[in-house]
């Protein structure tokens, strides 16, 4: 009886790691396809990743943002007065905690971008993601981005 028992919680162990491993990449596709298609001014993306709960706040590295229209308007507006290069979250400090159905992503992200007149810049920072799983499927409903200050 006791050997059954054990089975059953290493059983149940080894599922909930493996679902969590599945959540943990869902969500890093995500974040990685948010970042791309940004790039690419596909900003049907924002529907895609973020929950239009319009009590949800968004922090982008210039403001504040509350509810999605609003954010789709600042990504809107950053994809038309620059070209964007480059934008990607680092793998590598990427740390996701899933508990439940809500997971927390922290990272840095850099971003290279070029003005209408042809200006480019690097500009890195720090961002923390709050997701919750909404059936199958996580779904962003806080993103707070920051800049890396310049170290003197």
């Amino acid at each position: 009886m006791n050997g059954v028992r054990i089975f059953v919680l290493l059983a149940v162990s080894a599922v909930s790691a493996f679902a969590q491993d599945s959540d943990v990449a869902q969500i890093k596709a995500l974040t990685k396809e948010f970042s791309e298609r940004i790039v690419a001014k596909d900003l049907t993306v924002i529907d895609k990743v973020f929950d239009a709960d319009p009590k949800n706040v968004y922090f982008d590295i210039n403001e504040q943002m509350i509810g999605l229209p609003r954010m789709k308007q600042v990504w809107q507006a950053a994809t038309g007065n620059y070209t964007l290069s480059a934008f990607t979250f680092d793998e590598a400090p990427m740390n996701v905690t899933v508990t439940g159905d809500h997971a927390a992503l922290t990272t840095t992200w850099r971003q290279t971008q070029a003005s209408r007149g042809g200006a480019s810049r690097n500009v890195s920072g720090r961002v923390t993601i709050l997701w919750k799983k909404m059936g199958t499927t996580w779904k962003a409903y806080h993103y707070h981005a920051s800049v890396t200050p310049a170290r003197s």
